[in-house]
Order: structure tokens, then sequence, then C-alpha cells
């Protein structure tokens, strides 16, 4: 997989946003100021900005330019969208954290009539399993599913260093839209691996991404904790 040159701008607006020197409601610079400011290709720019759109930490105002987002959340707790997991990494660099993770599975799943009732149309699937660091300090678990057949080289990856979302969308599958099912659960076993007590509850947050084409690519399940991750809901009025 070709390096990511996205990533220097997007780390590059992060930083900003992180330093206070740019804030909520302020124009950042324009993909051809970036692009030169970086010696990037404006498609390279593009993307870069695309993914913090589709984060919410930016928003384009037609014929205007990029702005940043007036949402941001500056408390200290990760903001998660409802609709976009993709944010979570892009968030944690907002609040001055930095991310980690450590993989402690990954494997390939044969016929599990589980999965095959949610995917339908594929039978194995790759099982990802990682623990997330925001600093030193974890913050949630997340078990990944997702077909074989349309990433069978995914095994050559390391997804501690590498975004599941950034291998997605080289291989032309990343999903555009997300649903997402969020429960409050108690389970000892996740609360041993997050150092919880034995009784306390966390965030159980389901996403099934679809894809362009509207065939679902991906099934997670994310336990995280209560005190570190809060919920942004849009609603829609008609």
């Amino acid at each position: 997989m070709k390096s990511c040159l996205h990533h220097k701008v997007e780390e590059y607006i992060l930083s900003e946003i992180k330093n206070r020197h740019l804030k909520p409601g302020m124009k950042i610079l324009s993909e051809r100021k970036l692009a030169e400011k970086f010696n990037l290709s404006r498609m390279t720019v593009k993307y870069a900005i695309d993914k913090l759109v589709e984060s919410r930490i930016l928003i384009r105002v037609q014929g205007k330019g990029t702005y940043i987002s007036n949402n941001l959340n500056y408390n200290g707790r990760i903001m998660l969208s409802k609709d976009n997991p993709i944010s979570m990494k892009h968030e944690n660099i907002v609040l001055g954290k930095t991310c980690t993770d450590y993989v402690q599975s990954f494997k390939l799943l044969y016929d599990r009539d589980d999965l095959n009732s949610i995917f339908k149309k594929y039978k194995d699937f790759y099982q990802l399993v990682r623990i997330r660091f925001a600093d030193e300090s974890t913050y949630g678990i997340e078990y990944c599913y997702f077909p074989f057949e349309i990433f069978k080289d995914a095994i050559r990856y390391d997804f501690s260093k590498i975004s599941i979302y950034d291998y997605m969308s080289y291989k032309k599958n990343i999903p555009n839209n997300f649903v997402t099912k969020i429960e409050v659960v108690r389970d000892p076993n996740i609360n041993a691996i997050l150092n919880l007590d034995t009784d306390s509850y966390t965030y159980k947050v389901r996403f099934y991404g679809i894809n362009k084409d509207k065939n679902l690519v991906e099934y997670t399940i994310s336990y995280m904790k209560m005190d570190k991750v809060e919920f942004k809901i849009r609603y829609d009025f008609n």
C-alpha cells in the first residue's frame, strides 16, 4: 500500500486545532495553498480535507471555503459521531491525546452462523480485535469483522499502525454509510480488559459499515468506557 501522504495535511490541521491556532468557525488554507505548503498534489490535499469533513472536524461552505466545525468538543472526552466511527482518531488528536492500538488478535473465522446472518453474502471473515488507547490509558476494545472474499490480503497489514479505513479505502471498499446501535452493558470480561471494576458499565456500540454499492463490508462491536466517550447525535426534522 502506498504511503499515506494525506496524513501530513490531516495532522497539520489537527495540530493547529489542538494548539488553538485554528478555532471553531475559522477558515483554513485553500487546497492550493496547502498543496504548495506540503509539496503535494491538489488531489492528495483534497482527499485529506474530505476525510476531515467526513469526521465533522471541518465543514465546507459552497463558494466560500472550508471552515473548522463549530461543534468541536474540548471537555477532555472523545466525541464520537453516532453515524461515523471514522472520526474517533481525529477527535482524540484534537483533544491533544496520542492514539495507539494494540492488536490482541487477527484471525480468520469460517462459516459462523451469527456472522453469516449479518453479512448474508459471505461465509468467511476476518476478526480483528484491538485494544484502543488514548495516551497510555485504555478507552475501549473493538471487535471488527469484515469479509475475507473482498479483503483477502488484509493479513499482510499491521493494523496497529495502519487504519482499517485507510486499508478499505485502498481496496475501494470503504464504508460511506453507517448504521449504529448503542447499548449500555455490564460485562465482567470486558471490564477486566479495560481495567474497570467488575460491576462497571460500558457503552457497547455496534457499527454496520455499508459501501457505495450498498453492500455491508464491516461489522464492528466496540466497548468503550463511559467516562471517556460521549456521543454527538444528529436529528433530522422533516
